[in-house]
């Protein structure tokens, strides 16, 4: 990848390369960005399963040493860094996914900026923002700590039902309110 990196850093310092070629470079960077940041970690995250994990804390006599050891395993994303990614991956502007948000705008920056950390509910709202489906929804909630939605739990029901069929922050607000459900 560094290899990579570096042709692409070199391609950028020729001066008579025409725009498009440029924005693809920089889409390329982007993407091998976002691949380091989340999907590396997700390679080092899978090397060990969860019933292992289980099975050498029980066993475990000294908490510090396991966690030392399992540092890689046993970690999560800032949720204002894997939120950047996904924008930046998206092509979108910051700014476009920020004015879908039901929240201050000056928090969601900062939610972004890895300044604040954001609840459950924030989360769920980036997911309508960035209009993301299921899969990728539970995935985001999972990496950044956060527990799935739980279909049997009437409220992350609405939820769920709202994001697998692509609908708005708004719908899904409208939605949880006719149930008698707080808001996103």
């Amino acid at each position: 990848m560094a290899e990579r990196l570096k042709v692409c850093c070199l391609m950028l310092s020729y001066p008579y390369l025409p725009q498009f070629i440029l924005n693809y470079i920089i889409f390329i960077v982007k993407i091998y960005i976002y691949y380091y940041n989340i999907n590396m970690k997700d390679n080092i995250m899978q090397d060990k399963k969860t019933e292992l994990i289980e099975e050498e804390l029980a066993n475990s006599k000294d908490y510090a040493k396991f966690m030392n050891e399992n540092e890689n395993v046993i970690s999560e994303i800032h949720p204002g860094l894997y939120l950047s990614n996904l924008i930046t991956i998206s092509g979108a502007k910051k700014s476009q996914v920020v004015a879908k948000l039901d929240i201050n705008t000056g928090y969601a920056y900062e939610i972004l900026r890895q300044e604040k950390l954001p609840d459950r509910d924030k989360m769920l709202q980036f997911a309508f923002a960035l209009n993301m489906n299921i899969d990728e929804s539970q995935k985001m909630l999972k990496k950044c700590g956060y527990a799935n939605l739980y279909v049997k739990n009437p409220r992350d029901a609405i939820v769920y039902y709202c994001i697998t069929r692509r609908q708005s922050l708004i719908d899904a607000n409208i939605m949880l309110s006719k149930q008698g459900h707080g808001l996103l």
